[in-house]
């Protein structure tokens, strides 16, 4: 699972802790902060490079683990690295990837670079250049905001006012940066071979929500609906995980 921009671990945790074989990617903050910064697509390789060294139960000697398959979970930003991922392990097809990537679970997310609100490029730019004292300040009052919105716990509001504080400001910035350069498209993950799935919030201000027949769509639903509609998100997931016969197959979600 890959949590949004900014986020860790703390964001997921109502997936993490209903999934018992899921696993919450981390994000190394160390090749961010170059003068030359390293493309979406190539920060994804990467990642899939070191999932062998993150994910204790990859063991690369399990000759049964060649067989099993796993779904990629993203929250916004991380639904757009995932999609990085996939397209980066289609490529690796004819290179002996160890796992097979069964499917693409979006939440609040997208596929397309049309469904990012177009005043974000301004917001990418004022990230770019504010302080970090003032921008972590500005987080915090919008992650407040959304909170207060979405009707999260005293608990949930908790979390996200430390995962503001404790975030690497550099990775904000390069993430925003990737965010407004994206140039994907649906058409972009049609070569794939995988299903991608979308939930999202009808109100989500931050990501455009899809159409329909493109997604299922929670009425009340805003941006973080794995926070504030993590029961509805959960069955969703669960649904997709017994749809493919997961439990079965005893295959590990990240």
């Amino acid at each position: 699972m890959l949590p949004g921009l900014g986020m860790d671990a703390r964001m997921l945790q109502p997936q993490s802790s209903y999934f018992p074989n899921s696993y919450v990617m981390k994000i190394p903050h160390e090749s961010l902060s170059g003068n030359t910064p390293v493309s979406l697509a190539a920060f994804a390789d990467g990642l899939l490079s070191n999932w062998p060294k993150q994910l204790p139960s990859w063991n690369r000697s399990d000759a049964n683990s060649r067989s099993r398959d796993i779904f990629l979970v993203g929250v916004a930003f991380g639904g757009m690295l995932a999609l990085e991922i996939a397209l980066q392990a289609s490529l690796r097809q004819s290179h002996g990837v160890t796992h097979r990537i069964a499917g693409v679970l979006l939440i609040g997310s997208t596929r397309s670079h049309t469904n990012i609100p177009l005043s974000f490029r301004l917001q990418e730019k004022i990230v770019a250049r504010i302080p970090v004292t003032l921008g972590r300040a500005a987080m915090k009052r919008s992650l407040a905001k959304l909170a207060g919105e979405e009707g999260m716990t005293a608990e949930q509001k908790q979390s996200l006012m430390e995962m503001a504080n404790d975030a690497d400001w550099n990775q904000i910035r390069w993430g925003a940066s990737q965010i407004a350069k994206w140039d994907r498209t649906r058409s972009s993950f049609d070569n794939l071979g995988i299903p991608v799935h979308q939930i999202h919030g009808r109100q989500d201000r931050a990501i455009k929500p899809p159409s329909m027949s493109d997604a299922t769509l929670l009425l009340h639903g805003r941006h973080m609906i794995n926070l504030s509609m993590a029961t509805e998100v959960n069955r969703w997931i669960e649904a997709i995980l017994r749809d493919h016969d997961l439990k079965t197959l005893n295959s590990p979600t990240i």
